[in-house]
């Protein structure tokens, strides 16, 4: 009677809440497929999932199943933490959109770009704030960054059709009055996913590029971070605010900014952190950037 109750509770189907508010039936190998995914042994996702499994509860949000897994892979297994914190590692790096642009604009530059960040650019009709100014060879991307700081949010056909507009109209002005030599396009990068119709449009017009989370298939987001092991300094789990702040104000993103700097040089200009705060970063650094 015991094994009965015991088995028809593991058959009972468990709703969850995602952070967009819309509920999911929890399915156990999501977490398994996205933690081997994120470097884990079959061992160790195996070890995960099970664990998981113990506090699902109905209605229990994605946020803290998201949290619970983080903290045991932390426990075990920090490189394949850090992996698996990525989107959240992101979303750390506000509240403002600022700090991801200048994000973007370092992983554009790891890929061969010259970026300018904020740039006021005429166009045709106005003059616009343009987030980041990147080119390579003969190509320009006018790119606007989409930075969202907290998930359940997508980028949707308004902000793709004003990427596009806006894009446009300083073409059209490049085209008249500058060089009419190099190619012109339009990029919108965000931290999210877009939504269908967002993509249809983009993919319609044809002169506009994404970089977005799952988005494209290659070449996306999460994909142009792990193959050169761009991952921000928000993916420690340990960090404090304060520590953060004080990085990215001296343009200290990524983890591998971390590996060459002199702390005792540098902890004379960061009121309120230690020597031994920042040696304490500069070890966890060399240690997942050699093994991840």
């Amino acid at each position: 009677m015991i094994s009965y109750l015991k088995q028809n509770m593991k058959n009972k189907k468990i709703y969850i809440t995602k952070a967009s508010g819309e509920k999911e039936l929890f399915n156990e190998m999501k977490i398994y497929k996205t933690v081997i995914k994120a470097g884990a042994s079959q061992q160790l996702a195996e070890e995960v999932k099970n664990e998981i499994q113990k506090k699902i509860k109905p209605n229990i949000n994605s946020d803290v199943i998201l949290n619970d897994v983080l903290e045991y892979l932390n426990k075990r297994e920090k490189t394949v933490a850090i992996k698996y914190s990525l989107k959240k590692g992101i979303m750390d790096l506000g509240p403002s959109g600022y700090s991801f642009e200048k994000y973007i604009a370092m992983i554009l530059k790891e890929y061969g770009y010259t970026i300018k960040l904020n740039q006021f650019i005429k166009g045709h009709c106005l003059t616009y704030e343009i987030d980041i100014l990147a080119k390579k060879e003969n190509k320009i991307f006018i790119t606007e960054c989409k930075y969202y700081n907290r998930p359940g949010l997508r980028s949707d056909t308004n902000i793709a059709l004003y990427t596009h507009a806006r894009f446009l109209d300083i073409k059209k002005h490049w085209i008249e009055k500058l060089n009419k030599s190099f190619s012109y396009n339009g990029l919108l990068v965000t931290n999210t996913k877009c939504t269908t119709n967002a993509i249809k449009y983009i993919e319609c017009v044809g002169e506009m590029n994404v970089i977005g989370w799952h988005y494209p298939k290659t070449q996306n987001l999460e994909s142009l971070i792990e193959q050169k092991k761009l991952y921000p300094i928000t993916c420690f789990p340990f960090l404090k605010n304060q520590i953060k702040n004080n990085l990215i104000a001296n343009n200290i993103i990524l983890i591998k900014d971390l590996l060459a700097l002199d702390f005792k040089t540098l902890s004379q200009k960061f009121e309120g952190i230690t020597l031994k705060e920042f040696q304490t970063l500069q070890d966890a650094a060399h240690n997942i950037y050699t093994h991840i």
